[in-house]
This record gives C-alpha cells, sequence and structure tokens, in this order.
C-alpha cells in the first residue's frame, strides 16, 4: 500500500505543473433543505436534482412528509469546469405530476487559493502519512455506465424507467426517468464514499407512473476491486452497469 501510494505521489507531482484548476471534479453533497411547503393538505415529499452545465448529475432519494429533509446522497462531474453553471431543483413527489419547489443556481468555484502544484504536493503528504493506517476497502465505490435492454412497462406503452442505487444501508440517490422506452442509457454517477469491499450494492428498476410507480426488478451483487461490468436479469428485462471499487 505504501508503496502503490508512493508511485501515485510522484504521479501528483509529474502532473502538478500540467493540470489545470478546471480540470478536476467537481463533488456536490451535503444537501439539506428547510421550510419546505408542500400541498396544503401535508408536509412535502422532497427530492434534488443536480446539474452542471449541460451534464445531468441525477436525483436524491425522495423522503416522505417531511419539511426539512438531510440526503447523504453525492454528485460528481468529472467535466465540470470552473465557472460553469451548478444548478439545483427542488421537486415534491406527487401522485400524479411533481410539484416544482424552486431552484438554486451559482457557478463552480475553485475549492483552493493555493498553487494547484503545492496543492498537489500537500494531498501527496496526506497520502503517505496515510499509508499504512488506510485499510484498502476504505476508499469510495463508483457506479456508472447503467443501461438496461427489454424493459416492459403498463400493456399500453412503453415504461417511463429510472435507477435507485445503494451500497449496503446507504443510498445513493436514483437517474433521471426518461419517458417511453424500453431500452433507455443513463449518464448518472454514483459515489459511495464509505463502501467497504464485499459490501452489498443494490440497484432497482422502476417504472414512473401517473399513480405508484412499478417495480421493474432488481439486481444484487457485491463490491469487488477494479473496474468491472455486470449485467443481470430483472425478471422483464435486463440491466447492465459498471462499479469501481477505488484502491
Amino acid at each position: 500500500k505504501a508503496m502503490a501510494s508512493c508511485l501515485l505521489c510522484v504521479a501528483i507531482l509529474v502532473l502538478a505543473a500540467h493540470l489545470a484548476p478546471t480540470e478536476a471534479a467537481v463533488r456536490v453533497w451535503g444537501i439539506r433543505a428547510s421550510g419546505l411547503e408542500g400541498d396544503p393538505t401535508g408536509p412535502p415529499d422532497p427530492y434534488v436534482k443536480v446539474w452542471c452545465s449541460s451534464s445531468f448529475g441525477g436525483m436524491t432519494e425522495f423522503y416522505r412528509d417531511t419539511h426539512n429533509p438531510s440526503w447523504n446522497a453525492e454528485f460528481y462531474f468529472h467535466n465540470c469546469k470552473a465557472n460553469d453553471v451548478l444548478k439545483l431543483e427542488v421537486w415534491d413527489k406527487d401522485l400524479n405530476l411533481d410539484d416544482y419547489l424552486g431552484r438554486c443556481v451559482t457557478q463552480v468555484k475553485s475549492g483552493s487559493n493555493l498553487n494547484k502544484a503545492m496543492a498537489l504536493h500537500l494531498l501527496c503528504m496526506a497520502i503517505l502519512v496515510l499509508a499504512a493506517h488506510l485499510a484498502p476497502t476504505e476508499a469510495a465505490v463508483r457506479v456508472w455506465g447503467i443501461r438496461a435492454s427489454g424493459l416492459e412497462g403498463d400493456p399500453t406503452s412503453p415504461p417511463d424507467p429510472y435507477v435507485k442505487v445503494w451500497c449496503s444501508s446507504s443510498s445513493g440517490g436514483m437517474t433521471d426517468f426518461y419517458r417511453d422506452t424500453y431500452s433507455p442509457v443513463w449518464n448518472t454517477e454514483f459515489n459511495f464514499p464509505n463502501c467497504k469491499v464485499n459490501d452489498i450494492l443494490k440497484l432497482e428498476v422502476w417504472d414512473k407512473d401517473l399513480n405508484l410507480d412499478d417495480h421493474l426488478g432488481t439486481c444484487i451483487t457485491s463490491v469487488k476491486y477494479f473496474p468491472r461490468s455486470e449485467t443481470c436479469s430483472l425478471g422483464r428485462g435486463k440491466l447492465t452497469f459498471r462499479s469501481y471499487k477505488h484502491l
């Protein structure tokens, strides 16, 4: 582990002079709201959609009957740059059409005023200090490349599918739903910083309806090291995705 960290350190220092600050990934997390108002008859069932520029990052899960939700979902935008527009929309999930509660629009800012090379040098030093103590199972898990084929919805029309993702008991949120398609492809990525090797990774596929959404199937596997592609049968179609446990 220490040798791998040292090699990573060297790579970071070599890249420091060439890597523009705008090229690093943008992370959005710690999302919470307060004082939300829903229908006059009760508290809202809120969720959040996140964009960076034109790239859709996905949405959180919705929580029932709360004015003050706090979500543990994280969103990463690997191609987002400084000064790109970051947009978060808050919605209230309803039986029919969801209600739009508002949005927050801001710009991406660099996370540090330090010279980029100095920041990377400090990161390198931190990696070396942690190398002797960091268990390999403590790094983040990434889930991406999610697509489905042969999905079946209501008898009268194609489904409006979306996917919910969990690692162990941690919900990563959900993709957006696409209208009238049997073979959707989502560009949403999910990251679980506290997920460990052999934890359960679960993906549920749903069909968005006017009333109750229909469950189309579940894919369950376990977290493993290194990138891999998996395909599982849902009963009503197939789901393919890629996962990666960072070393």
